[in-house]
């Protein structure tokens, strides 16, 4: 790349002082200045189109358009040189204005082309507009200043063509309208190669510039301009340096357009305005009552600030209707939103209030709408909301409302219980069809809450709550339902509170403590290991069943508290009882799916292992089916607790999302038959399912645990169906410590 730099600066300085030595040493002879001139202005421009033509090939996008526009005025400047040439070669003069000087002059405006295609393009950027503006006002004050001035000059004094003096305006008006059009751009380009690119073709045509003024001035003044003087020296110059500027710009081409500056400072603006505060302090010196170009330049640069006025205005009236859109409507769907709901129930509950009118307000979501986004996709899954909005606005006469995510509500004035339930029913029913997106058939159904002003609540905000509450009991109930907010639901909620708060405190308070229940071999009758079962008595609930305050505790996040000390508490029983010749069995704790999820369960186990001393071989973690729904992630976590030496249960075997399948590849110790199945061993096709069971489980060499035994016949029969172990009532009930203890002395002595 150095090389080409080098090769590219030897090339300038000699061809340009070629150019000079030329000039001087052929200055008595018109002809051959006339011809050597020519020959290396069309050299020139050959150079500097192939250099500009190798940029083209190397870029793309809108750099590759620019230097095109760039090489097509090139061309016209090597055609007009070369026509020059031609009629020096033949000593013909040009008719004016000649088509040489025609030629040129197309060269300087596709110059000015690319340019302005590049402000164009930068002008898309908001921030960019009002500096196209800008070089337009500039432009009409440079011409109307310069045109007033030279034409007037021009005819008067030198009894100059119009024809002539149009020419020669437009050659100073291009070069004026170049330079500053560079000029912006060096302003707005943000990338350093971008800003040189441009540093040299301001200086290219500031040569150009220089050349033109001069030759104008020359002949305003009366002297012939004729190929071979130092004006061709200034315009071969200009002409070799836009060649050099596309081999600068070739060393790094990565994007196809320019970055531009986004900290565009206001004070800029000053020159547009100081162009025409001096266009003013001219028009009137010079007004004589008479309309002149000043005058006239005036006026076309109000109608511009009148017609970019409007055009502002009616963007800026566009936008504040696209905000208002975007502020109370949803984008996805195009339904009303969270903003214009809360807007609309808080006026409607106002009304209702003054007016004492009901109001029902009826909220609804999808049901398992997470397993359509984590199945389909999240494309599918705006798929089903957007035919959601559009089948609801087809069933019902009211409007909707997207709070976010897959939740929906209805504000229905004046609507009481019946009429809800009528609303209700004809959501459901838009959902009934499948859903037919993206070439699969969805089956979809909702769960609906119902809050009633003023029976339920007082305010909107309670109002909306109790619809939520609501729904989620809908939920409870199996969804695919709806369920109205009273005084039951309103008491289950008060009471869910309590324990969520009472719960934390029980903890501080020692209100917990853990039962044991007995599993036994069914050949010997040892006790072969036990279970622990956390209960609660609070000081204020009494006693509290686990199936009511788990639940809440797995909801609130406190399960990750709660299970810890569970577990460090089980493991501490297990080795105290070991030590002093109490038993020596394994104890299995149940582990939450939240905990597997969310609680770091490996660091929980290492931790009680090590605080309690307990052997990891005497420590069995009970996991339940539901936590199979990601069977990979579950896998990967029990093979790290099973590499620590501790046993895996899996609880109530049957009732879930295990398969056969999933049980061959899954790292576990043991299953546990659920109860269910225990019940139903009167028939002859519970038996062969619940032995079937258990073979399968002996051939997986795992052991196999029947849960819920509570009478002798059930207990003789697994023992006839050769499983292992036992648990249940009829065994023993889930004891207190000191209960159990007595229960693993008295069985110890059956056993033996």
């Amino acid at each position: 790349m150095k090389i080409m730099y080098k090769k590219n600066t030897m090339f300038i300085i000699l061809w340009t002082t070629a150019l000079a030595f030329w000039v001087i040493f052929y200055k008595g002879s018109e002809y051959n200045e006339a011809i050597g001139t020519s020959i290396f202005a069309a050299g020139a421009a050959v150079w500097a189109f192939i250099q500009v033509n190798r940029t083209i090939i190397g870029s793309s996008g809108y750099r590759r358009t620019f230097w095109r526009w760039i090489n097509r005025g090139i061309a016209a400047n090597g055609a007009s040189n070369a026509v020059w040439l031609a009629a020096a070669i033949v000593g013909v003069s040009s008719f004016p204005p000649s088509l040489s000087e025609f030629l040129w002059m197309i060269s300087y405006f596709l110059f000015l082309c690319a340019l302005l295609y590049q402000l164009f393009i930068a002008s898309r950027e908001p921030v960019i507009s009002i500096h196209v503006f800008n070089i337009s006002v500039f432009m009409i004050v440079s011409t109307a200043i310069i045109g007033h001035f030279f034409t007037a000059i021009a005819l008067e004094m030198f009894n100059y063509s119009i024809l002539d003096s149009v020419m020669n305006l437009s050659f100073l008006l291009v070069d004026i309208t170049l330079l500053f059009a560079a000029g912006y751009l060096v302003y707005l380009l943000k990338a350093k190669r971008d800003i040189a690119v441009m540093h040299l073709l301001i200086i290219a045509f500031a040569f150009q510039s220089i050349g033109d003024f001069n030759a104008a001035y020359l002949e305003i003044t009366g002297f012939a301009v004729s190929p071979g003087n130092f004006n061709d020296v200034l315009w071969l110059a200009g002409i070799i340096l836009i060649g050099t500027a596309s081999t600068y710009e070739r060393t790094e081409i990565s994007e196809s357009g320019w970055v531009i500056r986004k900290d565009i400072k206001q004070h800029f603006i000053f020159f547009p305005v100081a162009a025409i505060f001096l266009l003013i302090i001219f028009t009137l010196n010079s007004y004589d009552w008479r309309i002149n170009i000043l005058s006239i330049s005036v006026g076309i640069i109000l109608l511009l600030f009148a017609g970019r006025n409007y055009i502002m205005n009616k963007k800026n009236t566009s936008l504040i209707q696209e905000y208002m859109h975007l502020a109370y409507y949803d984008s996805l769907t195009g339904i009303y939103n969270r903003t214009s709901f809360k807007i609309n129930i808080d006026k409607a509950v106002a009304f209702c209030k003054k007016e004492n009118k009901e109001l029902t307000l009826i909220l609804f979501d999808i049901d398992r709408f997470k397993v359509i986004n984590d199945s389909l996709g999240h494309h599918v899954g705006d798929e089903v909301l957007m035919e959601t909005a559009y089948r609801l606005k087809r069933k019902l006469p009211y409007r909707i409302y997207r709070l976010g995510g897959d939740e929906f509500v209805i504000i229905a004035d004046n609507a009481g219980e019946e009429k809800a339930i009528e609303t209700a029913l004809k959501i459901k029913q838009a959902f009934s069809k499948p859903y037919s997106i993206a070439g699969q058939h969805i089956s979809i159904t909702t769960s609906i809450g119902i809050s009633c002003f003023p029976s339920a609540s007082q305010d909107s905000d309670s109002l909306l709550k109790s619809a939520d509450a609501a729904m989620y009991a809908a939920k409870e109930n199996g969804r695919n339902g709806f369920v109205f907010y009273g005084d039951a639901l309103h008491e289950k909620l008060e009471r869910k509170m309590i324990i969520e708060s009472e719960m934390k405190q029980g903890l501080i308070k020692q209100e917990y403590s853990l039962y044991y229940q007995p599993k036994i071999n069914v050949q010997t009758f040892e006790v072969t290991g036990v279970e622990a079962l956390l209960r609660w008595n609070n000081q204020k609930l009494g006693k509290v069943s686990p199936f009511e305050f788990i639940p809440i505790a797995e909801e609130s996040g406190f399960i990750k508290v709660l299970g810890s000390w569970v577990m460090k508490e089980a493991c501490r029983q297990a080795e105290a009882w070991k030590r002093s010749g109490v038993f020596d069995g394994t104890m299995a704790v149940n582990v939450s799916v939240h905990q597997m999820k969310y609680g770091d369960i490996l660091t929980l186990i290492q931790q009680s292992l090590k605080e309690s001393g307990l052997n990891p071989g005497r420590l069995e973690i009970e996991i339940t089916e539901s936590i199979m729904q990601d069977v990979a992630v579950t896998s990967m976590i029990l093979k790290d607790i099973r590499a620590l030496g501790v046993r895996v249960a899996l609880d109530d075997f049957g009732t879930g999302y295990s398969s056969f399948h999933v049980l061959k590849n899954l790292p576990i110790d043991t299953i546990k038959i659920d109860k269910s199945f225990v019940d139903d061993l009167n028939g002859l096709k519970e038996q062969s399912l619940v032995k079937a069971i258990i073979d399968i489980g002996r051939h997986l060499q795992l052991e196999v645990v029947a849960e819920g035994v509570e009478e002798e016949v059930q207990l003789d029969a697994i023992a006839a169906y050769e499983c292992a172990t036992a648990q249940g009532y009829y065994i023993s009930k889930p004891l207190p410590v000191l209960e159990i203890e007595q229960f693993l002395q008295q069985y110890r002595s059956k056993a033996l």
